[in-house]
């Protein structure tokens, strides 16, 4: 029987972060998934969905789309082997604490990584049939018929959004509905507001603030409403094995990331802490260095997060009521004639003017906001941001001119 000192199970962001970490440090390390590598967020998610929001979907798209996904689970293959970390595909079952089994060979280790991800989360008496209902991993990978009449998107977070931008040159008629009274309710209220009215003037529209049922006289329907445990296929992966769960069904850790059964840790969405691919490499590079026997911070960094509309927008931090916040409208100048579409940046700076929250829509908004994520994250304050020189003519300029109330 082959022995590893950790074996990952899931190669998404946090099985990948935590099996690089731990293959630097010496230890023999072997990663399985049942999906190729790259989990979620390359197969069936982040890395599609950007590429179908920019090319379209016509059939060419598509395909090009399945060759950008197989090029890339190739090369991180190729990065993972060249680090000395053995990769296996198949289903992985937990035997014991110490033994796994992938596809009937066993293996032993002195530790596990469950990094197991999560699922959509399905509505009450809707079936998912993967004809007219879809939950967003299986649509991106569908070719809809031509001369659509209706399409209904049930949620208005970020894949509910950027799915409207996806398909309103395909429908006629794309309706985002949720129980929100706004649309990304994590969100900057005004932020917001301002891009719903852009979607408005685009022609997808919204039936907010109410109860969301599926609309029969759809041609389409996508359920994005967030995520939840994958129960189904962590109880098999688990093998009757007991590992303590919180009170919505996700695996419940330590700050150290250990679960309740001793050499068994868990990382990424199937925690249930976050349910971003940046946060879940975070976790599982933390979740290494716990085994490695190193010292875990407690909490996170600053969190860069994205929507990738049509303009996009890109925020860091909480709002927060006792913030004090101030804005300017972007781009100004010569800036408006490479980019004519009006934007907005709105920064929250706390009683000693440290940048503690940032909300941008407009064009380059998501790379803007590695400079904002750095001052969130150190407590900058704003004037180090407002005296900078920045390189004309540049979108960044806007940041000088931003007033406070």
């Amino acid at each position: 029987m082959d022995a590893y000192d950790v074996v990952v199970i899931g190669a998404g962001p946090a099985g990948l972060s935590a099996s690089k970490t731990l293959a630097k440090a010496g230890k023999r390390v072997l990663i399985v998934d049942k999906d190729p590598v790259g989990g979620t967020c390359l197969n069936y998610g982040c890395m599609p969905t950007k590429f179908r929001l920019k090319f379209g979907s016509s059939p060419e798209s598509l395909q090009r789309q399945r060759k950008m996904v197989d090029d890339l689970n190739k090369a991180i293959e190729k990065s993972l082997r060249k680090r000395g970390i053995d990769v296996l595909q198949g289903k992985a079952r937990l035997r014991d604490r110490t033994v796994v089994e992938v596809e009937g060979k066993e293996v032993r280790t002195s530790s596990v990584v469950l990094a197991v991800g999560s699922r959509p989360r399905g509505l009450g008496g809707v079936e998912v049939d993967n004809r007219r209902v879809f939950f967003a991993e299986q649509l991106l990978w569908h070719l809809p018929r031509r001369g659509l009449k209706r399409m209904q998107i049930i949620g208005a977070g970020a894949i509910g959004i950027e799915f409207a931008f996806m398909f309103r040159e395909l429908a006629e008629e794309v309706i985002v509905c949720d129980l929100a009274d706004e649309i990304l309710p994590r969100e900057d209220r005004e932020i917001a507001g301002r891009l719903r009215a852009m979607m408005r003037r685009q022609g997808i529209g919204f039936q907010l603030g109410r109860p969301c049922k599926v609309d029969d006289s759809a041609d389409l329907v996508l359920i994005g409403i967030g995520r939840e445990p994958n129960r189904e296929g962590l109880e098999e992966t688990l093998g009757g094995l007991e590992l303590a769960q919180d009170e919505r069904g996700f695996l419940a850790v330590d700050e150290s990331y250990r679960s309740s059964v001793e050499g068994i840790y868990c990382a990424g969405e199937c925690i249930g802490r976050m349910f971003f691919a940046n946060t879940a490499s975070y976790e599982g590079k933390a979740c290494a260095l716990s085994i490695l026997g190193r010292g875990v911070e407690s909490g996170y960094p600053a969190i860069p997060r994205c929507v990738f509309s049509d303009p996009p927008l890109a925020s860091v931090g909480e709002v927060e009521e006792d913030l004090v916040y101030g804005s300017v409208n972007y781009p100004h100048g010569e800036m408006y004639y490479l980019y004519p579409v009006s934007g907005k940046i709105k920064i929250g700076i706390d009683r000693r003017e440290r940048v503690r929250f940032v909300s941008m829509l407009g064009p380059g908004a998501p790379e803007l906001l590695p400079l904002f994520t750095l001052a969130v994250d150190l407590g900058v304050e704003f004037s180090r941001l407002r005296d900078m020189l920045y390189v004309h003519p540049t979108l960044a300029e806007a940041i000088g001119r931003i007033r406070f109330a």
